[in-house]
């Protein structure tokens, strides 16, 4: 067991009958607790501290597996695509080709950028539009089959450049006909907004009848018209579905063409609800300034009073003249009688509330305008 002297700083060695200290024989001594591994590593820790960073960092790099390394997903990915109509007469299989010509395992993560869709155009001319099942697409009905995909995940996977987006097959004839799975096709145009009706309005180039279009998101409201009302449409809550009549499980989101979304948006903003004056703030202040300045050379100004009285609101709030208040109907008795009294024009402060209008989709409607007059 150890101990250390408190007179003479001597650590020695002693048993638990030790009554003296063995160098200079004092009896003033306390036993050294001994530090366990935590301990001591923490003391290191205190008087190494720039050593200690060191090494944290060079372990977590070690963890990290290094520096350059995981940037693997990041590496430009190009793929070729296979479409094998030769596994059956009922369907079609999309497959990926990697760089060694193999076909790649169907999963989500790597097929899901092809955003895969089908129709179909049977012999009376009739569109219907083909429920992709992973990479399989299966045919319910005979006729003129068009497969469209993307080419690219928009960053660092892409397919062979010869690649166009679209794939037709001729003349499926499947022996297993379901034409219960037909969903009859449907194509939207670009949104337009009709300022003069305030509707936005969604052409169906191709599925009319079928068609049923929400523009507040997949679980919003549908409705069989292609004109919406654009009261509170905003762009965190424009978001255009479809669905075929009896296929409401098979939504499908309207992809914009490139800038579409951003453009409507902003005709219906640029066509809210606008504010109409009868009168500008600086053609009153002018009118008004005209009139002090005939009130200051004695000189008529009823002409100009009478063509500005009719915008004033009833409920105007008193005006100040100096130290006189007044009624916005007392204005003109009330600046005769401060310039009369030695006041100038500085000493007009007031807010003078004019008759006005609202204009906005939902029609016109009175309102009343806050005009700051301060001369």
């Amino acid at each position: 067991m150890e101990y250390k002297c408190q007179d003479c700083d001597a650590v020695f060695e002693g048993s638990s009958y030790t009554t003296e200290c063995s160098s200079c024989e004092s009896k003033n001594f306390e036993p050294v607790q001994s530090e366990g591994f935590f301990e001591k590593v923490k003391k290191w820790i205190k008087e190494n501290k720039l050593v200690a960073i060191a090494c944290s960092i060079f372990l977590i790099l070690i963890m990290c597996g290094g520096p350059g390394e995981g940037d693997d997903e990041l590496e430009n990915i190009e793929y070729d695509l296979m479409f094998d109509t030769k596994q059956s007469s009922n369907y079609c299989m999309v497959y990926l080709l990697d760089s060694d010509n193999k076909r790649v395992k169907y999963s989500n993560n790597k097929y899901g950028f092809l955003k895969l869709s089908a129709t179909i155009e049977d012999e009376s001319g009739n569109s219907f539009r083909v429920l992709v099942n992973k990479n399989k697409i299966e045919y319910c009905t005979a006729g003129f089959v068009t497969i469209n995909y993307k080419t690219t995940n928009g960053s660092n996977v892409s397919l062979d450049s010869k690649k166009t987006g679209t794939k037709t097959i001729e003349s499926v004839n499947p022996t297993n006909i379901n034409k219960g799975k037909c969903i009859p096709n449907i194509t939207l145009g670009n949104p337009k907004y009709n300022s003069s009706r305030c509707k936005i309005i969604i052409p169906v180039i191709e599925g009319k009848k079928h068609a049923y279009i929400s523009i507040n998101g997949k679980n919003g409201s549908y409705q069989s018209s292609n004109e919406f009302n654009s009261d509170n449409v905003t762009k965190s809550n424009l978001d255009i579905w479809y669905y075929a009549k009896g296929f409401e499980k098979s939504k499908m989101q309207y992809d914009y063409e490139k800038g579409a979304k951003k453009k409507l948006l902003q005709s219906i903003i640029k066509t809210g609800s606008v504010s109409t004056l009868p009168i500008s703030e600086s053609e009153l202040k002018a009118q008004i300034i005209k009139m002090i300045n005939l009130l200051k050379n004695n000189k008529d100004s009823d002409n100009i009073w009478y063509s500005i009285i009719g915008y004033f609101n009833e409920n105007n709030p008193p005006i100040k003249i100096g130290d006189r208040t007044a009624t916005i109907f007392e204005l003109q008795s009330e600046i005769q009688q401060h310039l009369d009294s030695g006041g100038n024009l500085k000493s007009l402060d007031s807010n003078i509330s004019v008759n006005g209008s609202t204009s906005s989709c939902g029609g016109k409607s009175s309102a009343d305008y806050v005009i700051n007059i301060s001369l």
